[in-house]
């Protein structure tokens, strides 16, 4: 597999990049969200809100971006914040850039 799907998060009320953000990827065709189940894929975003994902199969994808503050891949405490991208993404030919 050599798809990939990339973006950055910012903060839409200030526009910078939150800290330390779990990207969660889910199967399209899946009934479990960030309430009741586990992600296919995660990463993070680094310091200037840059995600990437790499060697993903082909196919439709949730996006989330979360707050994860007990680290169990699930938005389940008041103080955990999530965002999301509201149309279903699907991954694209990774380039190199030499």
């Amino acid at each position: 597999d050599s798809l990939q799907i990339a973006g950055q998060v910012l903060d839409a009320f200030t526009m910078a990049p939150p800290k330390e953000l779990k990207i969660l990827l889910y199967n399209a065709i899946s009934d479990t969200l960030p309430r009741k189940g586990q992600p296919l894929f995660v990463t993070r975003t680094d310091k200037m809100g840059f995600f990437r994902f790499t060697n993903l199969p082909a196919g439709k994808y949730f996006v989330f971006a979360l707050n994860d503050i007990n680290s169990n891949y699930r938005f389940d405490l008041p103080e955990e914040t999530i965002a999301f991208y509201n149309t279903l993404v699907s991954p694209t030919v990774t380039t190199r850039q030499d």
